[in-house]
């Protein structure tokens, strides 16, 4: 699996914390991203670190005229800042560090990656986290359809695997979500946010309206 991000000045972690700004933003991005039935979710900790270019938006969308991407793009350049979310106190988030997830969380997420091994072995213990990349064991003789044959038998398997689990697990317990590091751009007017989750994850840009933020755009990450 792998991650919404947010845009943010060059702040220190302590005016982070204290910027109301960026409370009503989160509590946007939650909003936005987690569904209200959801009476928790599993954040991880840490905020991940930003990383967007100009050919990861549509540039032609009727709303990036009059966002300043250029500028928020140097700002996630040259932003050094790190911070944990449990300082937050975000709503409904569970926060915790990836070796303290619960592992059925872990476990149960959908085959992204398949990796080929003659190692028969090395691709059982692989195996034993049942993470989102799996080893398939093929001989080193197999020819290109008997391994394609495997690796679609192997999918399959982990991926009933999930589906049986997910339905037995209450909704807050089948993924967890990865926040960026937020980044304004220079007058504070604009953001951009990446959420992402184990099935994917999507990109933000909003606007701060004075009293709320609103999403200009968004763009959806598939993993």
């Amino acid at each position: 699996m792998k991650s919404l991000i947010i845009l943010f000045c060059l702040f220190s972690f302590s005016a982070f914390a204290a910027d109301t700004t960026i409370v009503k933003l989160m509590q946007k991005v939650i909003t936005s991203s987690v569904l209200p039935d959801y009476k928790y979710f599993y954040l991880l900790d840490k905020a991940s670190t930003p990383h967007i270019e100009r050919f990861d938006f549509d540039l032609d969308h009727k709303t990036m005229s009059s966002i300043p991407l250029i500028d928020l793009i140097e700002k996630i350049k040259s932003d050094t800042t790190s911070f944990n979310w449990s300082s937050q106190n975000l709503p409904r988030a569970r926060c915790v560090d990836k070796s303290h997830l619960p592992k059925h969380v872990w476990r149960m997420v959908r085959i992204t990656t398949t990796i080929i091994s003659n190692d028969r072995s090395y691709a059982k213990k692989f195996n034993e986290r049942n993470n989102d990349t799996i080893v398939v064991y093929a001989p080193k003789n197999a020819t290109q359809k008997a391994t394609d044959r495997a690796v679609k038998k192997a999918t399959a398997a982990h991926n009933a695997y999930c589906d049986r689990l997910n339905a037995l697990l209450p909704i807050e317990e089948r993924n967890y979500f990865i926040f960026s590091k937020p980044i304004f751009s220079t007058d504070k007017q604009y953001a951009y946010i990446e959420v992402s989750r184990t099935d994917g994850g999507v990109r933000y840009l909003f606007k701060n309206t004075g009293d709320d933020w609103i999403i200009l755009y968004d763009n959806r990450i598939a993993y």
